[in-house]
């Protein structure tokens, strides 16, 4: 690969070169300085590229074990009314892709637990500190 990059960056160079050196005879000189500045932009910003493109290397940290439940969605229940914790499950329900839904009901509440059964809802009953299946 940078064998490469030296060859793409040399070729520019000896282009650019080549630019100033044999066409500016006969140019006019607002264009040729144009079309010049306009190169030299050019390849500054392949040499800005090429600095950029790196070689693939793993990793240097291992990501941390998750304290989190083990769920995709997790919808928090404290004191809200029914309906909105009605809504909240439905609009979570209808997110494409997701796997396990939670619900976790702080205060043990029996409308939830009315919402949850019909339509096979994990639920948890208790605070951040319960089992949430981590």
């Amino acid at each position: 690969m940078t064998l490469l990059r030296s060859a793409a960056l040399a070729t520019g160079v000896t282009y650019l070169g080549y630019r100033i050196a044999f066409t500016s005879t006969g140019a006019h000189p607002v264009m040729f300085f144009l079309l010049l500045a306009a190169e030299v932009f050019g390849m500054l910003r392949l040499a800005m590229e090429l600095s950029v493109i790196g070689e693939v290397r793993p990793a240097s940290r291992t990501p941390e074990s998750s304290v989190g439940p083990d769920a995709d969605v997790v919808v928090v229940v404290t004191d809200e009314p029914a309906s909105e914790v009605r809504a909240a499950i439905l609009s979570a329900k209808v997110v494409r892709g997701f796997g396990k839904l939670v619900v976790v009901d702080r205060h043990d509440r029996h409308d939830v637990a009315t919402l949850c059964s019909p339509i096979k809802l994990d639920r948890v009953v208790g605070g951040f500190g319960a089992d949430l299946g981590a």
